[in-house]
Parts: C-alpha cells; structure tokens; sequence
C-alpha cells in the first residue's frame, strides 16, 4: 500500500507542532525532545509496516492516518504520566514500544474484523493501559522502582 499522496515526513512535522501547542508547563525541554524522536521512529515504522503488508482495500489511508493519530496520541499521553511519575528515563522507550505494537495490533485487527472505528478506539485504550501497567508492574518486580513509585505511576495513567 505505497499511497503516493500521503507524505510521512509532512505528517510526523504536522503531528509535533501539534504537540509543541498543547505540551503542559511541566514537561521541561529533555520530554519534549524525546516524545519528539519517538513520533519519528514510531510513525515511520507503522507507515512501513502497513506500506509492506497491506493493501489499500486492506487498509485505506484513512485508517493509517487515524492508527498514526492514535499512536502519537499515546505516545504524547504517556510518555508526560511516566515524566510526572519519575520513572527511570532509560526505561520509556521500551514501555513506549510495548504501547505501540499494542494500538497498531488492536488496530490492524479490529480493522481486519471490519469493528466500527469506535469500538476499536476503545479496546485500544483498554490495551493500552493494560500494557502500561504491566510494564510498571514489571519494574516494580524488577526492584526498578519501589512500590511508591508504582502507585505514583498509576495514578498519573
């Protein structure tokens, strides 16, 4: 599916201007750049991902822009409630992949199923934050972070 109207670079700058308007007061410039670089890496590889393995009756360009918006919108989301929560930098990105190929996995097959977008929608985000909460669960088991830090973490979510 290589629609040659859809412009990833154009989509990825569009989606962090986006960002720089509604990041919050706290989130000092170091979140910023990261969530930043995890826009590009996550959103290209999705756009390759669908580009290599699907067809257009399979996956319109509607449906990669709203898995695109989706994924960002979750990467933004939680990458700010594990900044607020102080959890240990060096493990965002991995707790970030986890959440992605979650939303692209919901995504693809509830596509797959033909569900209403909506319905998607929401078994996304009910993923989303079992994926989160096993990832801080696991530091927590791990003795990465203490048991005040795990339940800081889950309160930000």
């Amino acid at each position: 599916m290589t629609n040659k109207d859809f412009d990833i670079d154009a989509f990825i700058d569009n989606i962090a201007t986006q960002a720089q308007d509604i990041f919050p007061d706290d989130i000092g410039n170091k979140t910023q750049t990261f969530i930043e670089k995890m826009f590009d890496k996550f959103l290209r590889m999705t756009n390759e991902a669908i580009d290599n393995n699907y067809s257009d009756a399979e996956f319109s360009v509607e449906d990669k822009v709203l898995l695109l918006q989706v994924i960002a919108e979750w990467t933004f989301h939680k990458t700010i409630d594990m900044d607020r929560a102080k959890l240990p930098f060096e493990f965002w990105e991995s707790i970030l992949q986890k959440i992605a190929f979650a939303v692209f996995d919901v995504f693809q097959n509830g596509v797959s199923a033909n569900c209403a977008r909506k319905a998607i929608i929401m078994g996304i985000e009910y993923h989303v934050n079992q994926m989160y909460n096993s990832s801080l669960q696991e530091l927590f088991e791990k003795g990465v972070i203490n048991k005040e830090s795990l339940e800081r973490a889950q309160k930000e979510s």
